[in-house]
């Protein structure tokens, strides 16, 4: 009987060891990485706003594209692309037509006058 508590307590034992062992981590703690990321976007050299104008405080959506790049190069470039972008072509016309659309439906809702 004293055998079979002994070979009883041994596999609980066991049993309990290998269920710590098994929720152990293995890998080692890194240390936390810096990615050395600015806290401020730099800007390019080439180009119109520096730090402390009215451009650069703004928000760079305030800033047209022509006036933020002035390589003559790029903009030609950037231009030529506009310009043949035919997703950009039919994405303009597709909100024009629901503008057009827009007042249309918008224009039913005034008083009409009509002869007959």
């Amino acid at each position: 009987m004293i055998s079979t508590i002994r070979h009883g307590a041994t596999i609980l034992a066991s049993g309990v060891a290998a269920l710590i062992a098994g929720c152990a981590m293995l890998e080692p703690r890194l240390p936390v990485a810096d990615a050395g990321i600015a806290d401020e976007w730099p800007l390019p050299p080439n180009t119109t706003a520096t730090p402390g104008t009215a451009a650069a405080a703004g928000s760079a959506a305030d800033i047209g594209w022509r006036d933020f790049f002035v390589d003559v190069d790029l903009e030609q470039l950037i231009a030529r692309a506009l310009a043949n972008n035919r997703d950009l072509r039919v994405a303009m016309l597709n909100v024009e037509h629901a503008r057009a659309q827009y007042r249309i439906q918008r224009a039913d809702r005034l008083p009409s006058l009509g002869v007959t």
